[in-house]
């Protein structure tokens, strides 16, 4: 066996090589990889993936910027603002009289409506309910409420009750405005007892709100937050629409900071503020309880959107329990240490109360009856005249009956037609009921009565019933004047700048009157100075009074004060040589410049 023979150059190659501080050990090589100052080496391909990487990054920001900010402009037009003049409140009367016009009514829809009253007309014919509050301090949004608002403006579902929008900062007072459902609320219908309503009902309310609530809550408004019997709309269709969701959370915020006021004043109403509560869970309403007591400086305390789910599930449990039962799910318990006597006790106990209930249901009836009587026989005197209106009353037969001296007039508005169809029902009822009321004012100052009005005609007589000799003539023809120069200030409520042109005619003559019908009697006149009196006015000039020969020589002769102009022969009326005259006026001093 040979030995191994290390030369010395190994020994020193090994020891050197274990020395240096290197992956390998060895000695590191004199010229870096790459050079000194990188020469040697392409950065290209890294320097490119690098820009690529920032471009990519800063069109991600500006991309999400941009659409941020188109976000923002959008939200800033407030596609859910109505301004305050878009908006006309309507009072009871006028609610009436829209309802009445838009929908038939029927034995089904007459259920009485207790909470909605509060009635408007936004835009041109878009009827809807608004909620009231009072506004103390200007309402400044934030990006969440108007997210939120914008959201609720562009839901839709068939049982979503549509949001057309608030009214704010304007007039001291906030407007929240949803669409008007003709058939009130569902409490109206649990809670009457003239309807009945049978385990179909009771089934499609049910699926109603459950189809409303899973598109509230998976759509991005997320919640209802307010749901109740009053909150549940019915429409013409018995079809459940959802409404005031979504909003009273940001109410209690702008009631606490002080700008608006949410309490009520009306006692119905603070009882239902009262058993609003009662749709509330436990750990909502200790929520709302430290948002009210904490100061302003400390922050509201928010509610996650899933809260508000289960909350809204809480209030649908109630709801189905008002639906199935028709009463609600908190009975009011008798406490035990009320309970005293024996059964004899409590008999004579009931049987007292009972009594005196009685005496009072009875006073309370006969008040109700007497004040009935009272406006059945203000309404009888309105439509009748008084002493046709006693005999009726008295169940007397009303003959008919000759008047040999009357004076009969109409009036008709000059383009009635052609200013309807430039105007919403509304206008027109508006106009009408403003006008005839000033008629009627001047008609009675004139012991005149008025016969009927018809659309835009008007008819009044003087001499009948109540005869008054000659006066009749003079009667008509003051009443005529008055209308004239009431038309010179009269200004149409939608068009302030539109003047309307009247005509006016009348006749003296003989007439028949009498009532006719049964179930709905009218006053009527009857005779050929009737017909002649609807010739004057239709063959007449706007804004003048065209009268017969025979009033206008009862004038010249009993009351010569009345100015008259001849018009000449009227060819409408079937008489030879029928010649009329203008009314122009009255010499108020004639009686002066005579008699002095």
């Amino acid at each position: 066996m040979n030995p191994i023979i290390i030369s010395p150059f190994q020994i020193v190659t090994d020891v050197i090589t274990k020395f240096y501080p290197t992956s390998s050990g060895r000695l590191p090589d004199s010229d870096p990889e790459c050079g000194f100052r990188g020469e040697n080496c392409d950065y290209t391909k890294e320097i490119v993936l690098a820009c690529a990487i920032v471009c990519i990054v800063l069109l991600i920001i500006i991309i999400i910027w941009m659409r941020r900010a188109c976000e923002t402009r959008a939200l800033e037009k407030m596609p859910w603002r109505v301004f305050r003049d878009d908006v006309q409140l309507l009072d009871e009367e006028q609610a009436k009289s829209v309802i009445s016009i838009n929908s038939a009514s029927t034995k089904m829809s007459q259920v009485e409506t207790k909470l909605i009253k509060n009635h408007a007309i936004v835009g041109v014919n878009t009827h809807a309910v608004y909620d009231f509050y009072e506004q103390r301090q200007i309402i400044r949004f934030n990006r969440a409420d108007m997210v939120l608002l914008t959201k609720m403006k562009q839901a839709v579902h068939d049982n979503i009750n549509p949001f057309i929008g608030i009214s704010f900062n304007e007039k001291s007072e906030l407007l929240l405005l949803w669409k008007f459902c003709s058939r009130g609320t569902l409490q109206d219908v649990i809670y009457s007892d003239k309807f009945q309503m049978d385990d179909k009902f009771q089934g499609a309310f049910v699926r109603d709100i459950t189809m409303g609530l899973e598109y509230l809550h998976s759509c991005q408004i997320g919640y209802h937050g307010c749901l109740s019997t009053w909150s549940a709309l019915i429409d013409k269709n018995w079809m459940i629409k959802l409404t005031d969701y979504a909003v009273c959370d940001s109410l209690k915020r702008w009631e606490k900071h002080g700008s608006i006021n949410c309490r009520v004043d009306n006692e119905s109403e603070q009882k239902w503020q009262k058993l609003a509560s009662l749709y509330v869970p436990p750990e909502i309403r200790t929520v709302n309880e430290k948002n009210r007591m904490r100061r302003m400086d400390k922050k509201w305390q928010d509610l996650t959107v899933v809260k508000w789910q289960h909350a809204d599930i809480y209030a649908f449990g109630v709801v189905i329990y008002e639906i199935l039962f028709r009463s609600l799910p908190y009975d009011e318990r008798m406490d035990l240490t009320g309970i005293k006597g024996n059964l004899v006790d409590s008999m004579m106990r009931m049987m007292e109360e009972y009594a005196n209930n009685l005496e009072k249901l009875v006073g309370e009836r006969t008040k109700m009856a007497e004040e009935a009587n009272l406006r059945a026989e203000r309404l009888l005197f309105q439509l009748l005249p008084k002493n046709i209106a006693v005999e009726l009353k008295a169940g007397k037969t009303v003959e008919p009956k000759q008047y040999n001296s009357a004076t009969v007039m109409f009036s008709d508005i000059a383009g009635f037609t052609k200013l309807c169809s430039q105007s919403t029902p509304i206008e027109v009822v508006t106009l009408l009921n403003k006008l005839y009321s000033e008629f009627d004012t001047v008609i009675n100052r004139h012991d005149s009565y008025k016969v009927e009005t018809i659309g835009d005609a008007y008819m009044v007589v003087s001499g009948v019933p109540m005869e008054n000799g000659q006066r009749h003539v003079a009667n008509i023809a003051s009443v005529t004047l008055d209308i004239v120069e009431l038309l010179k200030d009269f200004e149409v409520p939608h068009r302030r700048n539109y003047r309307l042109t009247i005509r006016l005619g009348f006749a003296s003559g003989a007439v028949a009157a009498g009532v006719v019908g049964l179930n709905s009697p009218r006053y009527c006149l009857f005779g050929d100075t009737v017909n002649i009196a609807s010739i004057m006015e239709s063959t007449g000039e706007g804004g003048r009074i065209q009268i017969t020969e025979i009033s206008k020589s009862l004038l010249a002769k009993e009351y010569p004060e009345f100015m008259i102009e001849v018009r000449g022969i009227n060819k409408e009326v079937n008489h030879d040589d029928f010649c009329t005259f203008w009314l122009t006026g009255k010499d108020e001093e004639y009686f002066q410049k005579n008699f002095d």
